[in-house]
């Protein structure tokens, strides 16, 4: 997180969180300062209620929300 933040930092705009799987790590993410993006994979955060409660948190903290689509495999 502290990589994303410092390239953030630099100026370079940050999409990720698509291997996060908790809400704990999305506020970390958040709190970091790593991300200009935030993109929750409903599949790797338990499903589409976790994902909503991935959206609730990022809009608390001002973080637009492009979910992750997932390949199958």
């Amino acid at each position: 997180m502290r990589c994303l933040a410092q390239v953030r930092r630099a100026g370079v705009p940050i999409a990720a969180g698509e291997n996060v799987p908790t809400l704990i790590e999305f506020d970390r993410l958040f709190g970091a300062g790593a991300v200009n993006y935030v993109q929750p994979s409903p599949a790797k955060v338990g499903g589409v209620t976790e994902l909503c409660k991935a959206f609730t948190l990022a809009s608390v903290r001002n973080v637009p929300v492009m979910p992750h689509s997932f390949a199958p495999t």
